[in-house]
């Protein structure tokens, strides 16, 4: 009798959110913990990170979709800099409690730096989501991401290039919806 019971547990946990089922979509809004201000050459900088993200579930727990991402440092002197990524993601998720589902994600990338320069890179690692209701979860996630960026001198012609490796924390909001057709109003 126990195992049955426990069979019906694992079942009604596995159906119990649809929105992991294939035909579902989710849209993310994150930021990152990256607070705090700079101070470099009497100038003052506030660092800024937002990420949107999108996906489509191709099968049951398996999104693919994409992201676009921005970061940078504003500057009331002028000198501010950002960096815009964008590229293909994949998530899968894994069995939870109702609630809390965990996920592992990845993405690649390309992407500009101050409007000129290139790079690309790789970022994985794992997320989590927590359930407010059934479409809206808050979701947090630990990741490394590596990064290859390069220019060149515009008067020496000079190349410079360098590798970065970061650890990431990054927190925000994902709505999930039934399906594409959700969106259709005709």
């Amino acid at each position: 009798m126990k195992k049955i019971f426990i069979l019906l547990l694992i079942t009604a946990s596995l159906s119990a959110y649809g929105q992991f089922n294939s035909g579902s979509v989710y849209f993310t809004g994150m930021t990152n913990g990256h607070l705090g201000t700079r101070i470099y050459e009497e100038s003052f900088y506030i660092p800024f990170e937002i990420s949107v993200e999108g996906g489509y579930f191709i099968k049951n727990r398996i999104a693919l979709g994409g992201e676009i991402h921005t970061h940078g440092e504003l500057s009331f002197s002028g000198n501010s800099s950002y960096e815009l990524l964008f590229g293909p993601t994949i998530r899968y998720y894994r069995t939870s409690v109702k609630d809390f589902q965990a996920y592992y994600f990845g993405h690649a990338f390309y992407g500009f730096w101050n409007g000129n320069n290139n790079q690309t890179g790789l970022k994985g690692g794992v997320g989590f989501n927590y359930f407010l209701t059934e479409r809206i979860a808050l979701e947090a996630r630990i990741g490394y991401k590596y990064q290859r960026q390069w220019y060149t001198e515009p008067f020496s012609g000079f190349n410079y290039h360098f590798n970065t490796h970061d650890l990431l924390f990054e927190f925000g909001i994902t709505v999930f919806f039934p399906s594409i057709k959700f969106f259709d109003r005709t």
